[in-house]
């Protein structure tokens, strides 16, 4: 076998030989292997243990900074100044946080008047809209227009006077003048009808008032309405009796049950009882004048509408004659009457006079109404 198969043997020799080199090569590598793993485990381990070092330092750091955020209290329960003097207050604790105020921001400011009308020794009062802020009043000139911290003007003597209001860095004024005020009453019988709701238009576009005389019987769900928003819009109502008759031709039995009805009618639709009126048609006598316990209120300007039934002739007539005190007489019944309201209203606005109620001119002219007289201006 040695000697026939030697090439053979050889061959397998070779084979064996570096079989048995790779061999011990290999477990030469495992023994390797074995020795280098503890060190691989030990450098791990070392990796770890610096890392956990590391943290716990990091976490001491930030709770001795959490510490010093805190205020802390002696034995006697005030809060040390050793400890708050170098940390900042804890802002969010329970104990200390307060849900901020909303504070809106400030917008564009307006005024309520840009310019007013006012006599001395009279006063107008102004507001500024769209701020909550304090608001700055002053005068240009003190000797003509005084304002207060709250906004009221007084006239004092005649002229002009620039009232500014100032919110911050942003003004709105109103330029008022002082003068004698010619102020006069327009007055309505036989209503509420119809067309009543023309008139309250027109008072209500220039922010005039008027006087309301009413007939009992004409006021129905419908009109009450009317009568309702004239009282919001600062108009009077006056009792003209129920069914509009001649007084001078009823007992006075008969003039108090008129009276009282339309009372009574009055009440119902706008909560109060008139303290004027006024006789159907003016017809009065002394001893109706005795006998009646209201304010009795006729006119000095007769319009005559109710016999014209004229819009053109009406305009002209009120715009024409209209003078300080006046009490001016017109029936809302007629369209033509109430188609006429808005120009005579714009018309007397523009020539300077002031459109109120009775009582308003009655205290505007420092006249009270007496009882048991008749009153036909101011």
């Amino acid at each position: 076998m040695t000697i026939n198969t030697n090439d053979g043997i050889l061959f397998k020799t070779d084979i064996l030989s570096e079989m048995g080199v790779n061999l011990h090569r290999g477990s030469k590598m495992k023994k390797e292997s074995r020795r280098r793993k503890p060190r691989i485990d030990i450098f791990k381990v070392l990796i770890c243990l610096i890392l956990l070092v590391m943290i716990g330092f990091g976490t001491k750091v930030f709770m001795d900074q959490q510490k010093l955020s805190q205020p802390v209290a002696n034995v006697g329960g005030e809060v040390s100044s050793t400890a708050t003097a170098s940390a900042k207050p804890n802002t969010t604790s329970a104990a200390t946080t307060e849900t901020p105020t909303y504070q809106p921001e400030e917008g564009n400011i307006t005024i309520n008047k840009t310019e007013a009308k006012i006599a001395p020794s009279k006063n107008v009062e102004l507001k500024v809209n769209g701020t909550t802020q304090q608001v700055a009043w002053t005068s240009s000139d003190e000797t003509v227009a005084k304002v207060s911290k709250d906004g009221v003007v007084n006239g004092v003597a005649k002229g002009k006077a620039t009232i500014t209001a100032k919110v911050g860095d942003k003004t709105v004024s109103c330029t008022v003048t002082v003068q004698k005020v010619k102020q006069l009453a327009l007055t309505f019988d036989d209503g509420p009808g119809k067309y009543t709701p023309e008139v309250l238009d027109a008072l209500e576009k220039y922010h005039a008032h008027a006087t309301f005389f009413v007939v009992g019987q004409n006021i129905n769900n419908t009109t009450k309405a009317y009568m309702q928003r004239a009282v919001e819009l600062g108009c009077q109502y006056g009792n003209h009796s129920y069914t509009h008759p001649n007084f001078t031709k009823l007992s006075k039995t008969q003039i108090k049950e008129e009276l009282d009805k339309c009372d009574a009618k009055v009440k119902e639709a706008i909560g109060v009882v008139p303290t004027i009126m006024r006789q159907p048609g003016g017809a009065v006598t002394n001893s109706i004048k005795q006998f009646i316990d209201k304010g009795q209120i006729l006119w000095s300007k007769d319009t005559e509408d109710w016999k014209y039934r004229d819009t053109e002739r009406l305009v002209k007539y009120v715009l024409e004659h209209a003078e300080d005190g006046d009490i001016i007489l017109m029936h809302d019944i007629h369209p033509t009457t109430t188609a006429g309201v808005e120009r005579i209203v714009k018309g007397l606005t523009e020539q300077g006079f002031e459109l109120l109620t009775i009582d308003e001119l009655s205290e505007a002219k420092n006249e009270p109404i007496r009882l048991h007289h008749l009153i036909g201006c101011f």
